[in-house]
């Protein structure tokens, strides 16, 4: 850590307040962490260093919440303007224009980078020509950082200016007025009544940490629009299948965001369908019974989310073993006048109630009408889980040549939106389809498959565990214990995309 600059001149300042100082394996991570936090800045960081004499470094990055009180020198003859950071901050703030000190506050609402169409909306009552220049000119004062390593340039503020200019505008009521700006933007663009394609799902995926400040910052002047931004994070946690990450934080929005509204009713059953994910049937029985109390006091499920009550209701009622239950509640709604993607998403719920049931045509129908409509809407997400459906049952029938076609598609899909859990299922059906005449790929791919599904905090279904089980008892009898452990353990070192590779070639093998 002494290799870099920051780190070092740290230790040695902090030895010049307190000469026992040492770097060690106990406070390495805190002095790492406050230097990042301190983005490397020289008085910054000496600032910090002085307080060493009195504070242990983990009080020092407890502090940097409140940094222009903790960042303070004691020293004598030291310039008033350097004398704390928020009189550096503020020296630095003085010398702006006036448009330049408006933009740079609006900025502070930015938790991470941003665009320059994202600063544009954050300028608001400031020209739209003007936004690119007063950018640029902050950025030439270095009090805006430049980020070249996306597809696209990205912006941010420096964490120090940026908890400043936040100090600033929460004082003037204009970080309110701008997080709302800037939510009613992002929800235009990836609200959770969009179709989460790769394009949203990439775009969701960058903006995460903004749009989890803006849902706090936007609550209290308008908790509907924050549950609608919390129902797009969680929506996107849904996509790509990462209840582990999930769980945790769409409770805390489920408990902070408790208005009544149908946003809030789309909020509870999709974390219920995540703690379904995670396994967690407890939590989510009790989640789906909140959002059912809910629906009916609010008079419905918001327009976007039509099935949500229905949909969540039905996950947990599969993972509990009751498949009868989940089909007739499928039926039910399909019953009604649905819109196209709540038609899909019971069509889904159908089919793999039906599947369990031993009602192998019925949900053969079901699986093709609901990769129908995921085509007619474009929507990716729902189209991987249509052809993965589709895959497993031709697979049942024993038609391996369909199976392999669509679980190849459901492969390259799970690929482009970034959803590891597709993936792996992929690996699994692979590995199916390939036991016989490769027992070896097989163990490769499927104990791949079981580290992706335990790192992402996802279980399979009860008959799927069953069925991978009988796979593996077999590949083990044919391979030998000690090859078969020499397959797992090869398996266990591929990479996503190695792994993914040797599926491809598997199903491509299985078509022929």
């Amino acid at each position: 850590a002494l290799a870099v600059p920051s780190v070092r001149l740290f230790v040695e300042r902090a030895r010049a307040a307190l000469p026992a100082f040492a770097l060690d394996d106990d406070n390495l991570p805190a002095v790492v962490q406050l230097c990042r936090r301190l983005d490397g800045l020289p008085l910054a960081l000496e600032l910090a260093a002085a307080q060493t004499a009195v504070l242990s470094v983990a009080d020092l990055l407890r502090g940097l919440d409140d940094r222009f009180r903790v960042l303070r020198s004691r020293q004598r003859g030291v310039p008033d303007r350097q004398r704390t950071m928020d009189e550096v901050m503020g020296w630095s703030y003085r010398l702006l224009a006036a448009d330049e000190q408006a933009m740079l506050r609006r900025l502070g609402v930015f938790q991470s980078g941003f665009s320059l169409e994202a600063a544009v909306v954050a300028g608001g009552d400031l020209s739209d020509s003007d936004v690119p220049g007063l950018l640029w000119t902050l950025v030439d004062k270095s009090l805006v950082a430049v980020d070249l390593t996306a597809n696209e340039t990205r912006y941010r503020l420096l964490e120090t200016m940026r908890a400043y200019a936040r100090q600033l505008a929460g004082g003037r009521g204009e970080q309110a007025r701008t997080a709302r700006r800037l939510a009613m933007w992002w929800l235009e663009r990836v609200g959770p009544w969009h179709r989460v394609d790769r394009k949203r799902a990439g775009e969701i995926q960058v903006e995460l940490d903004n749009m989890r400040a803006l849902v706090e910052l936007v609550a209290e002047d308008d908790e509907e629009q924050a549950q609608q931004l919390a129902c797009s994070i969680g929506h996107y946690y849904y996509t790509v299948e990462a209840p582990r990450d999930a769980v945790d934080e769409l409770s805390r929005y489920a408990a902070e965001l408790a208005t009544p509204s149908p946003a809030r009713v789309s909020l509870l059953a999709t974390l219920a369908l995540l703690q379904v994910q995670h396994g967690d049937m407890e939590a989510a029985r009790g989640t789906v019974a909140d959002a059912e109390h809910l629906q009916r006091t609010v008079g419905g499920a918001p327009e976007w989310d039509q099935v949500a009550v229905e949909r969540a209701a039905g996950e947990v009622a599969i993972r509990s073993g009751d498949h009868k239950a989940a089909a007739e509640s499928a039926q039910q709604a399909l019953d009604r006048d649905l819109n196209a993607p709540a038609r899909a998403r019971m069509l889904n719920l159908l089919a793999i109630a039906s599947y369990f049931l031993g009602d192998v045509s019925r949900a053969q129908a079901a699986s093709t009408d609901e990769l129908d409509v995921a085509r007619e809407l474009g929507d990716e997400h729902l189209m991987a889980i249509a052809e993965g459906n589709v895959a497993e049952l031709a697979m049942r029938r024993g038609d391996t040549e369909a199976a392999a076609h669509h679980q190849a598609a459901c492969l390259d899909l799970g690929l482009a939106l970034g959803r590891p859990v597709a993936v792996a299922y992929s690996l699994i059906v692979a590995a199916r389809l390939t036991a016989g005449t490769d027992p070896g790929r097989a163990a490769r791919l499927h104990t791949k498959a079981e580290v992706v599904l335990s790192d992402n905090g996802h279980q399979l279904y009860d008959d799927d565990l069953r069925a991978s089980q009988e796979m593996l008892d077999r590949v083990r009898r044919d391979l030998g214990e000690v090859e078969y452990r020499q397959a797992c353990d090869s398996g266990r070192s591929l990479t996503l995309l190695n792994a993914a590779a040797v599926a491809q070639d598997a199903l491509t093998s299985a078509q022929c």
